[in-house]
């Protein structure tokens, strides 16, 4: 029997938007301004181990203490100065929009917090798009466990079998394979030089297949 796709459920950070860019970008500010060093090898590789915490990293740098509060405040400040010019990522619109069309149910699963999600998703006017947000927050775990995913299926009434994952991390990959979906990789800025040989499918961006070019390569990956 032909696999018919029936959902398809999207990561946020650093998939719908790169978010992550910024993050990185704001925390390599504030160690420019105490007179040191991010690198971003470190940063993109705590991507995929999720072991690198920057407040304690910048104060063995920096080898004093420092207002952990004050920092966030500041680095919120250069985050939103560079997410001020960010935009949806290329090709998210136009494939969630020719999924309606084709009646495929379309959901987001994310290790953020549904506070985080909504304060991007309302500010870029796209809440209405996505039929579930699943949160890392309904489930209790993160990414690679693959419970998010489990809970997006459940909330959207489809098998893991029917649907298509999209991931920018090694982790989500991870995540959603578990979770028994086909799932595209599609690496950002900061994951790019990860390994993503789990994945079923790499792109360099999601407007770099149309749909049913996506769908032919799902039904065939089945034979």
């Amino acid at each position: 029997m032909e696999r018919i796709v029936k959902a398809l459920v999207f990561d946020f950070d650093g998939l719908i938007l790169d978010t992550e860019s910024a993050e990185y970008g704001s925390w390599k500010e504030i160690y420019s301004g105490l007179g040191c060093v991010l690198p971003f090898d470190l940063w993109a590789a705590s991507i995929a181990s999720d072991s690198f915490e920057p407040h304690e990293h910048l104060e063995k740098l920096a080898k004093r203490q420092l207002s952990r509060s004050e920092i966030e405040e500041r680095r919120e400040l250069h985050f939103e100065r560079i997410m001020a010019d960010m935009q949806i990522l290329p090709g998210v619109l136009e494939l969630v929009a020719n999924a309606k069309a084709h009646g495929i149910r379309v959901g987001i699963a994310s290790n953020s917090s549904h506070e985080w999600l909504d304060r991007f998703l309302v500010r870029y006017e796209i809440s209405k798009l996505f039929e579930v947000v699943s949160s890392q927050d309904d489930v209790g775990v993160a990414k690679p466990n693959p419970a998010v995913y489990q809970s997006a299926l459940t909330r959207l009434g489809v098998d893991a079998s029917d649907a298509i994952a999209f991931e920018d991390s090694p982790n989500g990959v991870e995540s959603a394979k578990r979770a028994g979906i086909f799932c595209v990789a599609v690496p950002g800025p900061v994951t790019e030089s990860l390994s993503f040989d789990h994945a079923d499918l790499r792109l360099k961006s999601l407007a770099d297949m149309p749909l049913e070019r996506l769908l032919s390569v799902f039904t065939n990956s089945a034979s």
